[in-house]
């Protein structure tokens, strides 16, 4: 994309919208579970500084269920995870190859969530209908987004070029 030209497509406010809360969502998510994936002897301290600071219980045996999470399923996530976020960059560029990485990404995070890693990290309604609702949002933006690897021409420049060729019939 070329910063200087002013007839490439703008991309929508709906889809920056959409972006901006799946970076910040998915950025999150992929930066923790990196490091729980380096890290699994933060857990322990994590549980400790948690008590210390009077959460309650139910947190605290949230975090005690990831104790015994092997540190390559918090990997497969956060590998899901930037999946995500590589969709959303290119959709933010009007590729549609970035629409199709996000829904992979959704479908690999509620399997690796509800038969990988378990117990408390199971995808619940609401993580999965904010998932569905997120993809139907960038469906319907769809219609703004370029094939992969295709050349946008925009209306009324093909029939500009066109009256600029030489006329050869004579």
């Amino acid at each position: 994309m070329d910063p200087f030209n002013e007839k490439q497509a703008k991309c929508p406010s709906t889809l920056i919208v959409l972006t901006i809360l799946t970076f910040v969502n998915s950025g999150f998510s992929f930066l923790s579970h990196l490091l729980l994936s380096f890290s699994p002897d933060l857990i322990p301290k994590i549980i400790d500084v948690l008590q210390m600071m009077g959460y309650p219980q139910a947190i605290i045996d949230i975090y005690s269920e990831m104790i015994g999470i092997a540190s390559w399923k918090f990997l497969l996530a956060a590998l899901c995870y930037a999946l995500a976020i590589i969709g959303a960059v290119l959709m933010l560029k009007l590729n549609k190859l970035g629409f199709h990485l996000y829904v992979i990404s959704q479908i690999l995070l509620f399997a690796v969530s509800n038969f990988v890693l378990l117990g408390a990290f199971k995808m619940s309604f609401m993580g999965a209908f904010w998932s569905l609702l997120f993809i139907g949002c960038y469906a319907l933006q769809i219609k703004y987004m370029n094939k992969p690897n295709s050349t946008e021409t925009i209306e009324g420049e093909e029939s500009q070029q066109n009256t600029n060729e030489p006329n050869n019939q004579e």
